[in-house]
């Protein structure tokens, strides 16, 4: 049986946090990395790292945790930790996760829309170490070659909604050959915190976080998507069109997210911060791809209010100087994840009121 609290709407046993965290919600707790944090260093650290969640956060008992392996996989199994890291060959990788809700704010300000108020730093890099989802199938005699199969998992979470929170991906990629996706236990060397899955979650490189289901109890290999909310009326994208008044007709026939979108931000300066006139400043941010090479960034200012400023002393676009700083996360199959990107930039003329800084990048095919 599980050990988790059963804590629905209880959040008297949440643990202690960094005060440096940018909260968007207390209860259930979610919150995201302050910006220029974010950029200090290519991992970012546990303590750190943005917080996800739909409930009150699991106080899991590891010695009594066990991992259910079932679905169509007949009779389903149980495993503990301790059997779950004997499974194949312990792999350590480095990968993104973001909330595929990050810069909500930003579609906020042209139409409301539901969720957590998310800025820009609902993302972050880790180092992760576990055993590779494709041998636990193996292991629990799944059939990993049939493309039309999906794997689910389950976590403990007591969510809002009152169910557990669940979520799937296809075989197809859960039992890649070439693919990394983990049952982890341990993020940048040290063993997952409670925010982040204690004692064991699923890590899945390249798709938004809401498939990296944390605190996991069961894995199911079932013939569909997973029919829990998280999958079938959660995390989905429309036409602009659709609103919440229309969209009941439209869940079933929408695709769900999966892979990130290429994408990139800036992180430094912040939003409204004062810079010295005529003085040097370098800019900070980060790039993502959904696992493919990113080749370039590129960083514009855009005037805004000027007077009397020549325009050739804008240029368009310029490719970023310094283009990675420290090294990018690197899969299995070699592509680069998520970079760190500077560039500094001079003599932004002394009569510019207000400026714009915009960023393009691209990724490799």
């Amino acid at each position: 049986m599980s050990s988790a609290k059963k804590l629905l709407g209880d959040y008297s046993n949440e643990p202690s946090r960094r005060p440096e965290l940018v909260v968007n919600s207390k209860e259930p707790f979610n919150a995201e990395t302050p910006p220029p944090l974010l950029v200090k260093d290519f991992k970012t650290p546990v303590d750190l790292f943005y917080v996800r969640s739909h409930g009150p956060t699991p106080d899991l008992d590891v010695s009594s945790h066990k991992l259910e392996i079932g679905g169509e996989i007949k009779p389903a199994i149980e495993l503990s930790l301790s059997e779950v890291q004997t499974i194949g060959q312990h792999v350590t990788i480095d990968a993104t996760l973001t909330c595929a809700g990050n810069r909500r704010n930003e579609l906020n300000a042209i139409k409301k829309v539901k969720g957590v108020g998310w800025e820009i730093s609902a993302i972050g890099n880790a180092t992760w170490t576990g055993v590779r989802l494709r041998d636990v199938l193996l292991h629990a005699k799944a059939n990993i070659d049939s493309p039309h199969l999906h794997v689910e998992f389950i976590g403990e979470e007591d969510c809002e909604e009152k169910t557990k929170y669940g979520s799937s991906i296809p075989m197809t990629k859960a039992a890649d050959p070439k693919g990394d996706v983990l049952l982890a236990w341990m993020m940048n060397g040290k063993p997952l915190t409670r925010d982040h899955g204690y004692p064991l979650r699923i890590v899945v490189p390249g798709y938004i976080g809401a498939r990296s289901v944390k605190w996991l109890r069961k894995v199911n290999v079932i013939p569909q998507e997973s029919q829990f909310v998280y999958q079938q009326r959660d995390y989905k994208l429309f036409l602009p069109h659709v609103n919440w008044d229309t969209v009941d007709a439209l869940w079933d026939s929408a695709f769900s997210l999966s892979e990130l979108s290429v994408q990139s931000a800036i992180c430094e300066p912040e939003k409204d911060q004062v810079i010295a006139k005529n003085s040097p400043y370098t800019i900070r941010g980060y790039a993502v791809s959904n696992g493919r090479r990113i080749t370039r960034v590129d960083v514009s200012v855009r005037k805004h209010r000027l007077k009397g400023i020549r325009p050739d002393r804008f240029p368009n676009w310029g490719t970023t100087s310094a283009f990675i700083m420290g090294k990018c996360a690197t899969l299995k199959n070699q592509t680069k994840l998520f970079s760190l990107v500077t560039h500094t930039h001079s003599d932004i003329g002394w009569q510019i009121k207000k400026i714009k800084f915009w960023r393009r990048l691209w990724d490799a095919l």
